[in-house]
C-alpha cells in the first residue's frame, strides 16, 4: 500500500519549493507503512523457515525413535526363514554372528543351544 502524493500546481514561484514540502512529508509519512510491509514479509519469511524445521524436527524424531529401538533390541536379532522347522530367538547376544541350518533330515526332540563369545 502507497500512498499517492498531492501535487501541487501553482503560479507561485516557491510553487516548486513547496511541491517539494509536499513529498518529503508524504514520504516521511510512508515511513511506518513500509516498516510494517517489512516485518509482515519477515514473519512470513519466519513462518516458511518454521514449516521447514517443523518438517525436519519430525525426521528426526522418527529417526531417533527407529535407533532406539535397535538399542532395545542391541542392534541384534535373530529371525528364520522356515518356522515350520526352525525358530531362532534372540537372547543376550554379545555380537550379531549368521547360523545357517540346512539339509535337515528329520524332526529333533526340543532343544537349547547356548555359546559364549569372548
Amino acid at each position: 500500500m502507497s500512498l499517492t502524493p498531492l501535487s501541487f500546481s501553482g503560479i507561485s514561484k516557491f510553487s516548486e519549493d513547496f511541491q517539494s514540502i509536499i513529498d518529503r512529508a508524504v514520504a516521511i509519512a510512508s515511513l511506518p507503512v513500509q516498516q510494517m510491509q517489512y516485518e509482515q514479509a519477515d514473519t512470513l519469511q519466519r513462518r516458511v523457515l518454521v514449516s521447514g524445521l517443523s518438517t525436519a524436527v519430525g525426521g528426526l524424531a522418527t529417526s531417533m525413535k527407529n535407533l532406539g529401538t535397535v538399542g532395545e533390541q542391541k542392534a541384534l536379532s535373530a529371525s528364520s526363514s522356515n518356522t515350520a522347522k526352525v525358530t531362532a530367538t534372540n537372547v543376550s547376544l554379545a555380537s550379531a554372528a549368521t547360523y545357517t541350518i540346512s539339509e535337515v533330515t528329520s524332526v529333533a526332540a526340543t532343544a537349547s543351544e547356548t555359546s559364549l563369545i569372548v
